[in-house]
């Protein structure tokens, strides 16, 4: 059982290497077809949170990440994996493409699997700090985000 979670934690490495390189196609052959990517928080914020449902809804989802900010410095913290389940903590820096502001963002997967298929992936992360970096949020005068 150990050298299968092993194997599982490989696996989702190289999952995230294609993400991080932007290949979604070699990112999403590891979804199941209607697999869920739920992404937390507000849609007026982030016009790329919430539910996303097959392939099509999910890549359109990515490059609407990628329109907004610039990601770099993509690195995997720890995979955690259990029998059906993973967990990815992972952090990149992201520039906003339209005011120019770097937030370090810390991100958590929580992932379901059947065999080598991603069937839900919900995603959670400091939504206001990365609202704030592309001037969807406003501060209140003498806080800093994130």
């Amino acid at each position: 059982m150990r050298h299968q979670l092993i194997e599982i934690a490989d696996w989702l490495d190289a999952v995230y290497e294609a993400l991080s390189v932007n290949d979604l196609d070699l990112f999403l052959s590891a979804f199941d077809p209607d697999a869920r990517w739920c992404l937390l928080g507000h849609s007026a914020h982030l016009p790329f949170a919430g539910l996303r449902v097959g392939h099509a809804a999910i890549r359109e989802m990515i490059g609407l990440i990628y329109r907004d900010f610039r990601m770099r410095d993509f690195f995997i913290e720890d995979i955690i994996a259990n029998e059906g389940s993973a967990a990815v903590r992972w952090s990149a820096l992201a520039t906003s493409r339209a005011t120019g502001r770097e937030t370090h963002v810390e991100v958590f997967d929580h992932i379901l699997f059947e065999g080598r298929s991603i069937r839900s992936l919900t995603q959670f992360f400091d939504t206001a700090a990365v609202g704030t970096s592309a001037g969807r949020i406003e501060l209140v005068k003498g806080q800093s985000a994130g």
